[in-house]
């Protein structure tokens, strides 16, 4: 099963502010997203949102099963996670 991964622009300006190093490790937990069927936890509320951990980074995501999409809404580390749960309601 392959989804193609799409970053969102929120997800962008999260992932420019990282450094190179921290940006290759999470490129390989993207990589590794398009490959595997993943089991990611989903946030608790209404919207169908669901996290991955790669170390002390969130990446926060939706997945769209018959377009075998996963679309990237955050990518930041715990406490920059923490903000922008509670932005989302």
């Amino acid at each position: 099963m392959s989804y193609k991964i799409e970053l969102d622009d929120s997800a962008r300006n999260y992932a420019n502010k990282l450094v190179k190093s921290t940006l290759i490790i999470i490129a390989k937990k993207l990589s590794q997203m398009e490959r595997d069927d993943l089991h990611p936890r989903r946030l608790k509320g209404k919207l169908p949102i669901y996290v991955e951990e790669c170390g002390q980074f969130r990446i926060c995501f939706g997945i769209d099963s018959q377009k075998k999409i996963k679309s990237i809404f955050f990518i930041g580390n715990h406490k920059e996670y923490g903000r922008w749960y509670k932005s989302i309601g």
